[in-house]
Protein backbone atom coordinates (compact mmCIF):
# COMPACT_ATOMS: atom_id res chain seq x y z
CA UNK A 1 0.00 0.00 0.00
CA UNK A 2 2.71 2.46 -0.88
CA UNK A 3 0.48 4.74 -2.93
CA UNK A 4 -1.45 7.32 -0.92
CA UNK A 5 -4.63 6.77 -2.96
CA UNK A 6 -4.56 3.02 -2.26
CA UNK A 7 -3.99 3.63 1.44
CA UNK A 8 -6.86 6.11 1.60
CA UNK A 9 -9.13 3.71 -0.25
CA UNK A 10 -8.29 0.86 2.11
CA UNK A 11 -8.98 3.02 5.18
CA UNK A 12 -12.34 4.10 3.75
CA UNK A 13 -13.24 0.51 2.88
CA UNK A 14 -12.37 -0.68 6.39
CA UNK A 15 -14.39 2.13 7.97
CA UNK A 16 -17.40 1.39 5.73
CA UNK A 17 -17.00 -2.36 6.39
CA UNK A 18 -17.14 -2.87 2.64
CA UNK A 19 -13.94 -4.57 1.54
CA UNK A 20 -13.10 -5.18 -2.11
CA UNK A 21 -12.09 -8.45 -3.74
CA UNK A 22 -8.38 -7.68 -4.08
CA UNK A 23 -5.76 -5.57 -2.37
CA UNK A 24 -2.06 -5.59 -3.18
CA UNK A 25 0.21 -4.64 -0.29
CA UNK A 26 3.74 -3.76 -1.34
CA UNK A 27 6.66 -1.58 -0.35
CA UNK A 28 9.26 -1.32 2.37
CA UNK A 29 6.94 -0.43 5.27
CA UNK A 30 6.57 -3.92 6.76
CA UNK A 31 4.84 -2.61 9.88
CA UNK A 32 2.12 -0.82 7.89
CA UNK A 33 1.59 -3.80 5.60
CA UNK A 34 1.24 -6.18 8.55
CA UNK A 35 -0.99 -3.79 10.50
CA UNK A 36 -3.47 -3.29 7.69
CA UNK A 37 -3.40 -6.93 6.64
CA UNK A 38 -4.37 -7.76 10.23
CA UNK A 39 -7.24 -5.24 10.07
CA UNK A 40 -8.48 -6.87 6.85
CA UNK A 41 -8.23 -10.31 8.45
CA UNK A 42 -10.18 -9.15 11.50
CA UNK A 43 -12.89 -7.67 9.27
CA UNK A 44 -13.28 -10.79 7.13
CA UNK A 45 -12.48 -13.85 9.20
CA UNK A 46 -14.44 -15.22 12.14
CA UNK A 47 -11.80 -16.58 14.57
CA UNK A 48 -13.58 -19.91 15.05
CA UNK A 49 -13.44 -20.57 11.28
CA UNK A 50 -10.00 -19.10 10.59
CA UNK A 51 -8.56 -22.54 9.85
CA UNK A 52 -11.00 -22.95 6.97
CA UNK A 53 -11.26 -19.40 5.62
CA UNK A 54 -7.80 -17.85 6.03
CA UNK A 55 -5.27 -19.19 3.54
CA UNK A 56 -1.58 -18.23 3.45
CA UNK A 57 0.42 -19.16 0.36
CA UNK A 58 4.12 -18.73 -0.44
CA UNK A 59 4.53 -17.11 -3.83
CA UNK A 60 7.98 -18.52 -4.60
CA UNK A 61 6.69 -22.07 -5.20
CA UNK A 62 3.07 -21.20 -5.95
CA UNK A 63 1.47 -22.59 -9.10
CA UNK A 64 -1.41 -20.84 -10.80
CA UNK A 65 -3.45 -24.03 -10.34
CA UNK A 66 -2.94 -23.92 -6.55
CA UNK A 67 -3.81 -20.22 -6.42
CA UNK A 68 -6.93 -20.73 -8.55
CA UNK A 69 -8.14 -23.65 -6.42
CA UNK A 70 -7.59 -21.69 -3.20
CA UNK A 71 -9.31 -18.54 -4.45
CA UNK A 72 -12.30 -20.46 -5.82
CA UNK A 73 -12.81 -22.60 -2.70
CA UNK A 74 -16.14 -22.01 -0.99
CA UNK A 75 -15.94 -20.36 2.43
CA UNK A 76 -16.97 -22.37 5.50
CA UNK A 77 -19.83 -20.78 7.48
CA UNK A 78 -18.90 -17.32 6.17
CA UNK A 79 -19.48 -15.07 3.20
CA UNK A 80 -15.79 -14.72 2.31
CA UNK A 81 -12.35 -16.19 2.59
CA UNK A 82 -9.01 -14.42 2.80
CA UNK A 83 -6.10 -15.58 0.67
CA UNK A 84 -2.72 -13.99 1.43
CA UNK A 85 0.12 -14.61 -1.00
CA UNK A 86 3.60 -13.54 0.09
CA UNK A 87 6.87 -13.34 -1.87
CA UNK A 88 5.16 -13.53 -5.25
CA UNK A 89 6.96 -11.97 -8.21
CA UNK A 90 4.14 -10.46 -10.26
CA UNK A 91 6.62 -9.55 -13.00
CA UNK A 92 8.25 -12.98 -13.26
Amino acid sequence: MAADKGYTTLLADLKAESLRNLYIFYGEERYLKNTYLEKVREALIEPSFEEFNYHRLQGKNLTMQELLETVEAMPMMSERTLVVVTDFDIYG
